[in-house]
């Protein structure tokens, strides 16, 4: 895991420091829309199925729209299902994009989330959390971008029926594009 870190920042770093290329249209211009797909414990998205088990969906599409340069206001609507029950998921955030040079940005994002979980056994619960990300985008090619990066989520201590108040952190992936 540490390995992966370091190679992530020396990749990081070396687009930066040798990032000269114009790119066709930056992104977080006013008036352009983002669509990402970005999962916390799975890259992007999953449709699976292991041995004789269940078939397993995780799925969490968002979509954000720059209202000025560089700020961004979105949401995102998310499916978990599984054997076990499902859990579905809303959540709306702002962000702000942070340019580091023609390949590479920065993109903080925060926000509030609701979800809700309905095992197969047993009574369900619904959980508002709040969260940030800081993923840096990789933009190789105009309209695509690719990141990844640090995020943090906390239950609010208000959701009723919490399992945990702990909060969750770790690296995220992200898959999109711009128009």
């Amino acid at each position: 895991m540490n390995r992966l870190i370091v190679a992530f920042f020396i990749v990081v770093v070396l687009l930066v420091a040798g990032g000269s290329r114009a790119r066709a249209q930056s992104f977080g211009v006013s008036g352009q829309a983002a669509f990402s797909m970005t999962s916390p414990s799975h890259f992007p998205f999953s449709f699976s199925k292991t041995g004789g088990g269940d078939w397993s969906l995780h799925l969490v599409p968002s979509l954000d729209y720059f209202i000025q340069d560089h700020l961004s206001v979105g949401g995102l609507v998310g499916i978990d299902k599984d054997g076990g029950g499902s859990t579905i998921r809303f959540g709306a955030r702002v962000g702000y994009d942070i340019p580091l040079g023609s390949l590479v940005s920065m993109w903080p994002r925060g926000g509030l989330e609701v979800s809700h979980s309905s095992p197969n056994m047993g009574s369900g619960a619904t959980v508002t959390s709040v969260g940030i990300d800081v993923p840096f985008l990789f933009h190789f090619v105009p309209h695509f971008l690719l990141g990844v990066g640090p995020f943090i989520s906390v239950p609010l201590s208000n959701s009723a029926a919490m399992g945990s108040k702990d909060a969750t952190f770790g690296l995220t992936a992200l898959v999109g594009g711009y128009f």
